[in-house]
């Protein structure tokens, strides 16, 4: 991340919604957790950004018979962007 970025986590692991806290005290970057459930509001809101130049990075993209591979190459990590498995 670029200093002073902005990190929206809308699927944090347990430890990160504490630990979050932390990592914005001490470095200049933004880690915010989001908590919400998933509705059509939501991803009107999703869209809007994304039209209004919100950029998402995607690491690799699956279809939806390679679901296993693709929640198998999420859980090791070490990737940058999101994993996606196309329906």
């Amino acid at each position: 991340m670029k200093p002073k970025a902005l990190f929206l986590n809308p699927t944090p692991k347990p430890i990160e919604i504490p630990t979050s806290l932390f990592k914005n005290l001490f470095t200049g970057k933004k880690h915010i957790v989001i908590l919400a459930n998933p509705s059509a509001g939501n991803m009107e809101q999703l869209l809007h950004a994304i039209n209004a130049g919100l950029q998402i990075q995607v690491s690799r993209v699956f279809s939806f018979d390679q679901s296993k591979e693709a929640y198998q190459y999420a859980e090791q990590g070490g990737y940058v962007g999101k994993v996606a498995v196309e329906l």
